[in-house]
């Protein structure tokens, strides 16, 4: 099977995407991956076989931008430059994970990507199960996905994309993900 695998963020964010990337390539399956990869965590990355497409800006990279650190230090005065620095980040990471999931079997997302997994997955008519270490997201997208959604002539719905999981009423991702990948001891 051909896997996509995407995450986005620090460490706490990326390494489970790295981990699942990693036993899905051990088990003979094409991994794709599009994480976000700070210089600290190329060599884990490259000790698991994987190499890593970028995906979305380097967060070690923003904190040395002054115009990024002038919008964390005053976010209500820069609410209107962070919501469009948002909404480009959002689009740059879409056409990378648009693209990297073009023929893909499974799109895997992390927690951060959940949202835009969703989209993609829905556009390719894939399925999308989702590598988290915690029970459920704690944030919505809102009406940036809407947009995404409209930019791909993806049908809008009216709830988020943890509902629109094919399997968010029961916890079954685990095991059908085990399954298909064979992971031992699952």
């Amino acid at each position: 099977m051909k896997f996509v695998v995407a995450g986005y963020g620090s460490r706490g964010d990326v390494e489970p995407c790295i981990a699942v990337a990693g036993e899905l390539l051990r088990g003979g399956h094409e991994v794709r991956m599009a994480v976000t990869v700070p210089p600290d965590m190329l060599a884990f990355v490259e000790s698991t076989g994987l190499t890593a497409l970028p995906y979305g800006r380097d967060y070690q990279e923003l904190l040395g931008d002054k115009d990024f650190v002038r919008m964390l230090q005053n976010p209500i005065n820069a609410i209107s430059e962070a919501i469009e620095y948002v909404a480009q980040v959002s689009a740059e990471k879409s056409t990378t994970l648009t693209s990297l999931t073009d023929g893909a079997d499974l799109l895997v997302a992390g927690i951060t990507e959940q949202s835009l997994a969703a989209n993609v997955a829905e556009y390719y008519g894939i399925r999308w199960p989702r590598c988290t270490s915690s029970p459920r997201r704690f944030w919505s997208s809102g009406s940036r996905m809407g947009a995404q959604r409209r930019r791909r002539s993806v049908p809008n719905v009216g709830h988020s994309a943890y509902r629109r999981h094919p399997h968010s009423r029961h916890n079954l991702w685990r095991s059908r993900l085990t399954t298909s990948c064979a992971f031992p001891g699952w």
